[in-house]
């Protein structure tokens, strides 16, 4: 039932009729799909977040403890959104906890610039 690469879509569709706990088995290898919106199956992958997110919500979670700046951003810029308000309120000690960690580093890249900037609009 999981995608085979980066082009089946056929696979996520499926994924939309799990029940809960066949979803929540597959939650960290779903979010991994949140970390480049140029994969085909990316607009999917958001579209199962967003549509199961109370299920789903840890392992959004998850992802604002990781040091990928990448998928950071991705989910910042197009699943958090779409995200209802007492989600995105239940995610503001996660964002925190990342703009805490990116604003600690000595050097930022671009990457950093730009996530830190995003995670400053969302939280004020």
């Amino acid at each position: 039932m999981r995608p085979k690469d980066k082009f089946d879509i056929k696979a996520c569709k499926k994924i939309k009729d799990c029940n809960d706990e066949e979803l929540i088995e597959m939650g960290e290898w779903l979010s991994g799909w949140l970390g480049d919106a140029n994969f085909p199956v990316f607009s999917e992958i958001v579209e199962i977040f967003v549509e199961r997110q109370d299920t789903l919500l840890p392992f959004v979670s998850n992802i604002f403890y990781s040091n990928d700046s990448i998928c950071i951003y991705w989910v910042l810029l197009e699943l958090y959104p779409k995200l209802s308000y007492q989600n995105q309120v239940a995610l503001a000690i996660d964002l925190e906890h990342c703009l805490h960690n990116i604003s600690e580093k000595l050097i930022l890249d671009e990457d950093d610039e730009n996530l830190k900037e995003i995670l400053e609009k969302v939280l004020n």
